[in-house]
């Protein structure tokens, strides 16, 4: 069975969000930029923009992690503690759809 998908959207994708990532932990600029650079590339893509809810199901999910860090932390939390809340999701549950590493299934 041949694979059903084109490899550039998915390194694109990987590479956006790598991107981001490096920005919420370091703050270089450099790193947005790289990421919009990434971004569009893969909006280049009409199938994948027209296919996927990626950018709304993303702010939701940041807005659900954000969410949780408050109800975890306490609605007076430093925002350094928030940070490092929401760090801490990002490097151990973000990322596993986009990894390369596997391929999820539609019923993921």
């Amino acid at each position: 069975m041949s694979y059903p998908y084109e490899w550039e959207p998915r390194l694109y994708r990987r590479m956006i969000f790598d991107n981001l990532q490096y920005y919420l932990s370091y703050g270089n600029q450099a790193d947005l930029r790289r990421a919009r650079y990434w971004c569009d590339r893969w909006s280049e893509n009409d199938f994948e923009v027209l296919s996927t809810t990626d950018g709304y199901v993303g702010t939701a999910y940041y807005v659900e992690v954000l969410a949780e860090a408050v109800v975890a932390l306490g609605c007076w939390a430093s925002e350094n503690s928030l940070k490092a809340y929401v760090l801490e999701k990002v490097y151990t549950d973000f990322g596993h759809r986009v990894s390369g590493e596997s391929f999820p299934s539609a019923l993921d």
